[in-house]
Protein backbone atom coordinates (compact mmCIF):
# COMPACT_ATOMS: atom_id res chain seq x y z
CA UNK A 1 0.00 0.00 0.00
CA UNK A 2 1.48 3.31 -1.20
CA UNK A 3 1.12 5.80 1.84
CA UNK A 4 1.99 9.19 -0.53
CA UNK A 5 1.92 9.70 -3.94
CA UNK A 6 5.05 10.28 -5.93
CA UNK A 7 3.77 13.63 -7.09
CA UNK A 8 2.82 14.64 -3.17
CA UNK A 9 6.57 13.06 -2.13
CA UNK A 10 7.99 15.23 -4.68
CA UNK A 11 6.28 18.68 -3.28
CA UNK A 12 7.40 17.58 -0.09
CA UNK A 13 10.91 17.51 -0.92
CA UNK A 14 10.66 21.18 -2.72
CA UNK A 15 8.94 22.27 0.40
CA UNK A 16 11.50 20.80 2.73
CA UNK A 17 14.65 21.83 0.31
CA UNK A 18 13.17 25.87 0.09
CA UNK A 19 12.42 25.53 4.03
CA UNK A 20 16.19 24.52 4.95
CA UNK A 21 17.79 26.71 1.60
CA UNK A 22 15.72 29.66 3.68
CA UNK A 23 16.64 29.33 7.28
CA UNK A 24 20.39 28.86 6.29
CA UNK A 25 20.49 31.55 3.94
CA UNK A 26 19.57 33.67 6.80
CA UNK A 27 21.44 32.63 9.10
CA UNK A 28 24.19 33.63 6.51
CA UNK A 29 22.67 36.64 6.47
CA UNK A 30 22.32 37.54 10.17
CA UNK A 31 25.76 36.18 10.86
CA UNK A 32 24.75 32.90 12.27
CA UNK A 33 22.11 31.35 14.17
CA UNK A 34 21.35 33.57 17.21
CA UNK A 35 18.35 31.56 19.45
CA UNK A 36 18.35 34.37 21.75
CA UNK A 37 17.38 37.10 18.77
CA UNK A 38 13.68 38.31 18.68
CA UNK A 39 13.51 39.21 15.35
CA UNK A 40 10.15 41.23 16.06
CA UNK A 41 11.86 43.39 19.05
CA UNK A 42 15.10 44.25 16.75
CA UNK A 43 12.19 45.91 14.59
CA UNK A 44 9.90 47.34 17.32
CA UNK A 45 13.02 48.59 18.52
CA UNK A 46 13.99 50.44 15.14
CA UNK A 47 10.40 51.65 14.47
CA UNK A 48 9.26 53.89 17.65
CA UNK A 49 8.45 57.12 17.27
CA UNK A 50 8.41 57.72 13.70
CA UNK A 51 5.68 59.06 11.83
CA UNK A 52 3.10 56.78 9.86
CA UNK A 53 4.17 57.12 6.42
CA UNK A 54 7.90 56.79 7.72
CA UNK A 55 6.75 54.31 9.77
CA UNK A 56 5.77 51.76 7.30
CA UNK A 57 8.70 52.68 4.87
CA UNK A 58 11.01 51.87 7.25
CA UNK A 59 9.16 48.93 8.42
CA UNK A 60 9.11 47.04 5.01
CA UNK A 61 12.97 47.66 5.37
CA UNK A 62 13.48 46.51 8.44
CA UNK A 63 11.85 43.08 7.98
CA UNK A 64 13.78 42.29 3.93
CA UNK A 65 16.73 42.92 6.78
CA UNK A 66 15.68 40.37 8.90
CA UNK A 67 13.77 38.45 7.62
CA UNK A 68 16.20 37.01 4.29
CA UNK A 69 14.14 36.76 1.16
CA UNK A 70 16.00 36.38 -1.64
CA UNK A 71 13.21 34.62 -4.29
CA UNK A 72 9.78 35.79 -4.41
CA UNK A 73 9.01 32.18 -6.66
CA UNK A 74 10.64 30.31 -4.05
CA UNK A 75 8.02 31.71 -1.69
CA UNK A 76 4.95 31.57 -3.83
CA UNK A 77 6.27 28.10 -4.38
CA UNK A 78 6.03 27.51 -0.69
CA UNK A 79 3.25 28.54 0.24
CA UNK A 80 1.17 26.71 -2.69
CA UNK A 81 2.49 23.71 -1.13
CA UNK A 82 2.25 24.41 2.88
CA UNK A 83 -1.13 25.90 2.45
CA UNK A 84 -3.02 23.22 1.14
CA UNK A 85 -1.14 20.78 3.06
CA UNK A 86 -1.76 22.62 6.37
CA UNK A 87 -5.33 22.33 4.94
CA UNK A 88 -5.05 18.58 4.79
CA UNK A 89 -3.71 17.77 7.97
CA UNK A 90 -6.01 20.41 9.61
CA UNK A 91 -8.96 18.57 8.15
CA UNK A 92 -7.30 15.35 8.67
CA UNK A 93 -6.73 15.99 12.60
CA UNK A 94 -10.23 16.78 13.14
CA UNK A 95 -12.31 14.30 11.25
CA UNK A 96 -9.41 11.31 10.73
CA UNK A 97 -7.81 9.89 7.37
CA UNK A 98 -10.20 10.03 4.55
CA UNK A 99 -9.57 6.33 2.91
CA UNK A 100 -10.14 7.25 -0.74
CA UNK A 101 -8.81 10.80 -0.34
CA UNK A 102 -5.44 11.59 -1.96
CA UNK A 103 -5.54 15.15 -2.71
CA UNK A 104 -2.15 17.17 -4.06
CA UNK A 105 -0.45 19.47 -1.92
CA UNK A 106 -0.08 21.83 -4.85
CA UNK A 107 -2.16 24.50 -5.06
CA UNK A 108 -2.13 27.15 -7.78
CA UNK A 109 -5.23 29.15 -6.35
CA UNK A 110 -4.26 33.05 -6.64
CA UNK A 111 -5.44 33.27 -3.17
CA UNK A 112 -2.49 31.40 -1.65
CA UNK A 113 -0.06 34.54 -3.23
CA UNK A 114 -2.31 37.12 -2.30
CA UNK A 115 -2.03 35.69 1.43
CA UNK A 116 1.46 35.42 0.78
CA UNK A 117 2.24 38.96 -0.88
CA UNK A 118 0.09 40.48 2.35
CA UNK A 119 2.69 39.03 4.59
CA UNK A 120 5.53 40.64 2.47
CA UNK A 121 3.66 44.45 2.80
CA UNK A 122 3.32 43.84 -1.20
CA UNK A 123 -0.30 45.18 -0.91
CA UNK A 124 -1.40 46.30 -4.57
CA UNK A 125 0.16 42.45 -5.44
CA UNK A 126 -1.67 41.03 -2.94
CA UNK A 127 -4.98 43.06 -3.78
CA UNK A 128 -4.47 42.07 -7.61
CA UNK A 129 -4.38 37.85 -6.41
CA UNK A 130 -7.25 38.44 -4.32
CA UNK A 131 -9.27 40.09 -7.06
CA UNK A 132 -8.16 37.11 -9.40
CA UNK A 133 -8.84 34.32 -6.76
CA UNK A 134 -12.37 36.39 -6.47
CA UNK A 135 -13.43 35.84 -10.10
CA UNK A 136 -11.86 31.88 -9.81
CA UNK A 137 -14.20 31.18 -7.20
CA UNK A 138 -17.10 33.20 -9.14
CA UNK A 139 -20.20 30.20 -9.31
CA UNK A 140 -18.35 28.41 -6.41
CA UNK A 141 -19.92 27.99 -2.67
CA UNK A 142 -17.58 29.05 -0.37
CA UNK A 143 -17.20 27.47 3.15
Amino acid sequence: QQVISPTNAHHLTVLASISAELRLRTYIANGGQKENLSALASMERAMTGQAPQVYMDDEIQTMMRVFYVPNEKQLVRYHCTAVPLKHYFSEWSEEGPVADSSPEFYEKYPGIRGFMYSELCKHRQAIRYYEEALKYTEGYEID
